[in-house]
Order: structure tokens, then sequence, then C-alpha cells
């Protein structure tokens, strides 16, 4: 049973596309985070560009001299191509993803024509789904990080040796072969393990003959290419394993398990049976040993160096993961298994992992997780950074100033909060970074400094509600109330941020009506959908007597007639903030505020004598 050329071709595209619709899924579902935002300032992306190339390098060999500088050079010339927007920059992976998908059935179909009786077509696709099926690799699709360059530059790195070992002709392939071994040391350190199993493989058991020779020459180049950035690595020091990744490093039986867990969507008796039935051929014999070295290889080099404690590190066995199942569906396939069959509850899984787990294969049978990554489970909460930056964008003022509350890790989100607030036009800081301690009121000076030094009639308070808020909280908040400023609510109030607002009475009043009460427009009136919004402050005298006025918004037509009103209680005396949403009415019309004694109806009069103001012309909706 095989796969005619057009059921093959129709197959592929159909597999490229749905790979595609479900990466694409995730371009811009969610915020950066903090890996993400290391690979946009590595590349000299947004607010963080550099002048050329050298001064990249430098970047990168300065803050993570162990992180090979093959994707921050490949995501500069993407984001000057495309932008740098989070969606435009997460197409770089997704791009990188299929196109692994594509070469693995190339791969697959190469490999095939040396295992005697297989349909390549047949291969080449097993191999293909196997990738493009995986929700582990689709998560990466969406991911600002090199993984899925990592991932096409190992099925690369497998395709092109065995070619040199199968030669077709092409006078090309040495320099592919050499490009692509070095390309995937560049991409990350531990594509060495990838290439030492292939390199141990072609030492013992690879015939010593013209081709060895030539293919070995070109793996010394590939070597040489690397050095400069060894060099680099070597000389910033012996690499300090992180405290974190220390405690949460996989055990051997961890790593297997895992692996074998996420590269099969955990379908892990089908996976089991396709490994079986992946047969000994040469082929199959080659595969298996450079699978074996390099789990080996990893499993023993984690009990000396703890590092592994996620799976992402070990993406460049996928491909010889995907070979085996490949292999194994077309001997399942010569013995009368509809190839369909497996395919199709390989990528239902896939699909369902992908729609609805991801963060079950991500952090590995988590269902309830949020996060990006295993060890670090409280640091990488999703929080919604594109909704506070649009709705500052919306509503911010020259002049306002920021404050944002993380109340743990904070080092996870600075970056983050840089990179979604810096085109604002306001100051800036996280609490965090206010100097003093809970003791002598230290932490509360660092806050009214803070405040006095911005110096804003409005002040924006963010709070990452993930976690238990700290002491830096509520002193913040008592150093706004000693500084003058009004609570005027809630902005928005999500399960893990909010954004409240604070104004105090700086500026000139928009009206004084009787004798102490001021109005001034915090936020002036603002189209929202089919409702007006505004936010009033009012500062009321303690002489005024308390329970006897009404404020009253009106929306009125050009013949004066009433349209829209929102009435309720002056505030008490001292500074209040009120919110107001009124129902907008189509065409054009005034805003007007009154304020009168809500039981005679009499209205106060403003210093210039009249007994309303208007607030705003409103002008139809086009």
């Amino acid at each position: 049973m095989g796969l005619s050329r057009s059921t093959a071709l129709i197959a592929l595209v159909a597999l490229l596309l749905l790979t595609a619709a479900l990466g694409a899924r995730g371009l811009n579902a969610d915020a950066i985070w903090y890996d993400e935002w290391w690979s946009i300032y590595a590349a000299g992306g947004g607010p963080y560009a550099v002048t050329s190339v050298d001064d990249l390098l430098a970047r990168s060999a300065e803050g993570q001299p162990w992180m090979p500088p093959l994707h921050a050079l490949a995501l500069a010339g993407w984001g000057a191509l495309t932008g740098w927007t989070p969606a435009g920059m997460r197409a770089l992976s997704w791009l990188a993803g299929l196109l692994s998908v594509a070469c693995a059935y190339r791969l697959g179909a190469a490999v095939a024509r040396d295992a005697s009786g297989l349909d390549p077509r047949l291969v080449g696709f097993g191999t293909a789904a196997a990738l493009g099926g995986s929700a582990f690799v689709v998560y990466y699709l969406h991911e600002i990080r090199v993984y899925a360059l990592h991932l096409l530059l190992a099925v690369l790195a497998i395709w092109s040796y065995w070619g040199m070992l199968h030669p077709r002709r092409s006078r090309w392939l040495p320099a592919a072969f050499t490009l692509s071994w070095a390309g995937l040391l560049y991409s990350h350190f531990f594509g060495a393990l990838l290439l030492g199993a292939m390199a141990l493989y072609h030492l013992v058991a690879v015939p010593k003959d013209r081709r060895w020779w030539i293919t070995t020459a070109a793996m010394l180049a590939a070597g040489l290419l690397f050095v400069p950035w060894l060099i680099v690595a070597l000389s910033a020091g012996p690499a300090q394993v992180d405290p974190v990744l220390r405690a949460n490093a996989l055990t051997p039986a961890g790593i297997i398990e895992r692996l074998l867990f996420m590269f099969s969507n955990g379908g892990l008796a089908l996976l089991a049976i396709l490994l079986v039935m992946s047969g000994f051929s040469r082929p199959a014999r080659a595969v298996w040993f450079c699978l074996i070295v390099l789990v080996a290889a990893a499993a023993l080099g984690n009990q000396v160096i703890p590092v592994i404690s996620e799976l992402r590190y070990l993406l460049a066995a996928w491909p010889l993961l995907a070979l085996l199942t490949g292999l194994g569906t077309a001997r399942l396939a010569r013995r009368g298994l509809p190839p369909a069959l497996i395919w199709g509850a390989w990528l239902a899984a896939g699909v369902w992992g992908s729609l609805n787990a991801a963060p079950l294969i991500v952090a590995y049978q988590s269902p309830a997780s949020d996060t990006y990554n295993h060890s670090y489970a409280n640091a990488f909460r999703a929080l919604p950074w594109p909704r506070l930056h649009d709705t500052l964008a919306a509503r911010a003022q020259p002049g306002d100033a920021l404050a944002f509350h993380r109340p743990d890790a904070v080092w996870a989100i600075s970056g983050v909060f840089d990179f979604y607030t810096v085109d604002l036009p306001l100051r800036r800081t996280l609490l965090e970074s206010l100097p003093g301690r809970d003791q002598d009121g230290e932490y509360l000076r660092g806050a009214s400094q803070f405040l006095s030094d911005a110096d804003s009639e409005r002040v924006w308070l963010a709070v990452d509600k993930t976690l238990p808020p700290t002491f830096r909280l509520d002193t913040f908040r008592a150093a706004l109330t000693q500084a003058g400023y009004a609570d005027c609510g809630a902005v928005f109030d999500l399960p893990n941020m909010m954004l409240s607002l604070y104004a105090r009475p700086s500026a000139a009043p928009l009206a004084v009506f009787g004798e102490g009460i001021a109005v001034r427009l915090i936020e002036p009136p603002t189209r929202d959908g089919k409702s007006l919004r505004l936010t009033a402050l009012w500062s009321v005298d303690a002489a005024v007597p308390p329970a006897t006025y009404s404020v009253g918004w009106h929306i009125a037509a050009a013949g004066g007639s009433l349209l829209a009103q929102s009435d309720a209680g002056l505030p008490a005396a001292g500074s209040t903030c009120t919110p107001v949403t009124l129902d907008l009415p189509p065409g054009a019309a005034t805003l007007r505020l009154i304020v009168y004694d809500w039981a005679t109806g009499d209205r106060l009069r403003t210093l210039s004598g009249e007994d309303q103001i208007t607030v705003a012309s409103l002008e139809s909706p086009r």
C-alpha cells in the first residue's frame, strides 16, 4: 500500500495548512513574556534598536554568551522587513515551523529510499505528520524564540548528512551540510547533542571511503565556523547553573518519560507500536543509534550539569523520533493497516492538544496551568499586557504617571513592562523598584518622592493579581492619599490584573457651583461604542451642607429637549472622583452639567451666574 504522487502532494498541502492554522491561532493570542522579550532585546527590536551587527553581537555576548546569536540575527532581519509587532515577530517562528514540516517530508522520503520495500512518500508523510501534528511543536510556532528555527536546522542537519552519505549529484550539498551543522550550533548549544550523536555514528558505523572523508571534512569545517562564538562563550567564564533549574532538573527517567509523552501528544500506546514497527533496516538502525546516543548524553549530562528542566532543549530529538514513526507507519501499511487510520489518530490528538491543552503539553500534564515555563511557574503567569497598553494609549495624557505592582519575580516582567509602556506619554515605575523597606516609613518616603517628582494630576496604578500583594501596594496607596489623590475607581478589573486611576485637583476647575463646589474633568467626554464616558473630580468644601445637592449630566438635542441623563448625589466633602457613563443617542447633541437641590429642584449657579454649563458639543458619529 503506497501513495501516488498526487495523493502525497494533496496530503502534504493539507498537513501544512492544518499546521499553519494551528500555529497562526497563537500569533496574536497573548502577550509576550520574558524569554520573548529577551529575544526582541537581543535582536535590537522596537525600542531596543542597535546601530550595527557588531553592536547586536556584542549585546548577545554580554547578556547571554551561552545563547548563540543566530536567532537574534534572523529576528533582526525579519523585524526590519515586517515590523516589531508581537504577531509579526512570531511569524518568523511560524514560518520556520512550516518549513520544518515540509523538509521533514523530504527527509523521510530520502531515508526510505534506502529502506528496502518501503514507499518513500509514506515514510515522508509520516515523518512530516509527526512534526506538524505535534502540539508541542505547534506551541513553539507562536513564540518569539529560537526553538522553531532550531527544529528546522535539526531537520536540515539530518537531511544533509543523509545526503552526504548517499549523494544525489548535488554540488551544493557539502556547503548546505556545513552551513546546516554550523547553523544548528549557532541556534542553540544543545544542538551539539544531535551533532555529536551523528558524528559518533559517522565514526563507528560508516565505511571509511571517499564520501566518509569528504563528510568528515565538512563536519570539521562546521566546527571551525562555530569556534568564534565558542571562544566568546568560554571567555565569559563557566556558565552558572540557575538554582531554579538545578532544583527542577529532570532525572534520566523523567527525560525519557516526558520526551515520549510530549512527542506523542500523550498517545504513548500508538507511539510504542510505531517505534516497534520501525524495523531494523540500515536506515532505522542509524536513526535508533543517533536517538539513543542523544537521549543518553542528555540524561547523563544532566546529572553532571543539571540544566535540562524543560523538554524544549531536546527539540533536536523530534526529527529522529519522527523518522521512526514514519518508518513504522510504512511498515504497518505493508501489513494492510491503512495509514490514514494512524495519521488520523495522531493528528486528532495533536489538534486536541493544540486547541485545548497547550499548557498541558508545555507544562506536562498541568491542565489548570497558565504558565509558559514549568520551572518558573509563579514567575510567568499570563498577564493582559496588550489590554493595559491599549487602555493607556487611548486614555493616558501627557504628564500622567504609571505605577505597576508585581508582588514577586519582578525580573520576569520588568522588560515586558518596559516593552508595553515605552511608547506611552507618561512617567512609569515598578513599585518594587522604589527605594525603602517596610520599616520606619522608608518605603512611604520613597513612594512619596516618586509622586512628587512626577507631579502629575493623574496616576494610573496597575496591579498583578496572580500573587498576593506585598506591603508596597497599601503603602503606595497611602502615599497617594497623603499627596491628595482621589481614587477614581477601577478602569478594568480582570482575574489577573487591575488598573485604577487616581487624580488630584491641581488644574483650574471646569466650574465652581455655589460656594465651594468645584468640578474638574479628569477624563474628557469620550465615545465608547454607544456610550459616552467621562471622569469628573469634585472638590467639595466642608461648609457645603451634606446630602443636599445632586449632580446631573444631561445630553440635550439642538432644540433643548433632553435625550439622556445621569443623576447622582453630590459627593461628600473633600476630593472625590466619579466616573460617568451615559447612553449616547444618535445625532448632534450637547453635554451639560447642573448641580441642584434634590428636594426643591433649585439649581446652584456658577461664579459667572449660570445655572448650567456646557461641557462638550457632541457631533453625530460618521
